[in-house]
């Protein structure tokens, strides 16, 4: 070709290249960071929003994480307690499946302070939504801690 050679030495190429390769391991890295950040304050609000009388359930709320995917970093908010997700989201009307009513008695029976109790139906119990109300009162601290999170990857990779 008739012309002329036209070039550019990029200063900082070799480091440019370097950062590029070490970019997922960075990301990662702050992003856990930043996501772990979050799950501790979500299980903090969550153990403030379950009512006294449910020390165990309080206590059974824990983090597991982070746990990584190609393009994704999670961790998770939770307890392992079968009627935790009764007390979160009601029982009976309360969830929308209609009175509780007894399967292989004719009534229902329970103590209430040192006397029986019985019934041919119950209402229910109103859920407790401690883990929505924590997510929801956490989506500022979300909101921070990612944007914190994606100015470290982008400050760390412009150093190279």
């Amino acid at each position: 070709m008739a012309g002329y050679s036209l070039s550019s030495n990029l200063k900082g190429a070799t480091e440019l290249e370097e950062a590029f390769r070490q970019a997922p391991k960075i990301v990662r890295q702050y992003f856990a960071d930043a996501i772990m950040k979050i799950a501790h304050h979500v299980e903090s609000r969550a153990k403030g929003y379950v009512p006294l009388r449910f020390g165990a359930l309080k206590n059974s709320i824990h983090t597991e994480g982070p746990q990584y995917s190609p393009s994704n970093v999670q961790a998770i908010v939770g307890t392992d307690l079968e009627y935790a997700i009764y007390q979160e989201k009601g029982t009976g009307i309360y969830a929308g499946k209609g009175r509780i009513v007894p399967k292989r008695a004719r009534f229902l029976a329970w103590k209430k302070g040192g006397k029986w109790i019985f019934a041919k139906s119950v209402s229910g119990t109103t859920g407790k939504f401690y883990m929505l109300k924590a997510k929801k009162d956490s989506q500022a601290v979300f909101d921070l801690n990612i944007g914190n999170a994606f100015d470290a990857v982008m400050s760390h990779l412009a150093k190279g």
